[in-house]
């Protein structure tokens, strides 16, 4: 449970796990949407998916001594507020925004490695949103993550500022 709820203008916000987490009230009707289209063993699935996604983030950045201010559940996806972030470390960048996609192939991996028949719904929709979050997370478009590690990379060839701009153009040909 968390320590406290406080309420603001468009989010709650609360402390939970040492964290602190806010959730955009427009992510309530997203939630009961997916509830009432795919039901409720299926939505504890993504979200138990994206809760693993936003882990590897974390463990990566706290690996390059990057502190988490806040974490934000937004009506499509979760973002991380790390205002110690450096956009002149491109390896940590990388590495970072790499680590919530690999979380979450390999939790697909490991899950189709230990069940050759994934009988159950809930162990069906895990892997199947591992999977899918991974591909998506890794499109080449900013926010996304494969639109972090794509400007990342391209930053130590022509520069951080040329490399937003071909990243945004990229990502509104994708």
């Amino acid at each position: 449970m968390p320590n406290s709820w406080s309420r603001h203008p468009h989010k709650l916000k609360a402390e939970f796990l040492g964290k602190k987490w806010s959730v955009s009230l427009l992510f309530f009707p997203l939630l009961i949407w997916m509830c009432l289209q795919n039901g409720g063993i299926e939505t504890a699935a993504f979200l138990l998916v994206l809760a693993l996604h936003e882990s590897g983030h974390m463990l990566a950045a706290q690996a390059f001594g990057i502190e988490i201010e806040e974490l934000q559940l937004l009506p499509f996806g979760c973002a991380a507020k790390a205002p110690g972030i450096s956009f002149g470390n491109s390896r940590a960048e990388i590495l970072t925004a790499a680590a919530g996609p690999g979380a979450n192939l390999l939790a697909a991996a490991a899950l189709l490695l230990i069940q050759e028949k994934q009988t159950s719904l809930f162990l069906q929709s895990f892997c199947k949103y591992h999977i899918g979050m991974a591909a998506v997370n890794l499109l080449p478009v900013l926010p996304m993550d494969g639109g972090r590690i794509f400007c990342a990379a391209l930053s130590l060839i022509v520069g951080e500022r040329r490399a937003t701009g071909i990243t945004a153009l990229l990502g509104m040909v994708v």
